[in-house]
């Protein structure tokens, strides 16, 4: 798919097994470039920081930019109570949350069920 001169590059990781997947995953700045046309003609993927797909890929993972070097992330959340907002028990597969839901039920009691 193309945007405008560029390509967007997504690099994937391969697990196979029986158990599908094993936990949870955050995707390192290694796993999204684009793919892009250099100064001198060449067509290079790009990374993050300016690493080229030459440099960071291996057989055995990246060289550069893996999850590994992510560090820590500290973060608050708010839990909201849409079904008690909605006047329902449980909200159904289609619901698409707005932000008029979302900010309406900021502040409403918890129900715990």
């Amino acid at each position: 798919m193309r945007f405008a001169s560029t390509l967007v590059m997504f690099g994937l990781s391969t697990f196979a097994s029986t158990l599908g997947q094993v936990g949870t995953q955050f995707d390192g700045p290694g796993h999204i470039g684009m793919r892009m046309k250099m100064e001198d003609g060449d067509v290079e993927d790009v990374y993050y920081n300016g690493f080229t797909g030459d440099e960071i890929y291996s057989p055995y993972g990246l060289r550069k930019l893996g999850v590994e070097n992510v560090k820590s992330i500290v973060t608050r959340g708010i839990l909201i109570d849409l079904p008690a907002y909605k006047g329902v028990e449980t909200l159904p597969d289609s619901y698409e949350v707005t932000v008029k839901a979302a900010t309406g039920s900021i502040g409403r009691p918890i129900a715990i069920r």
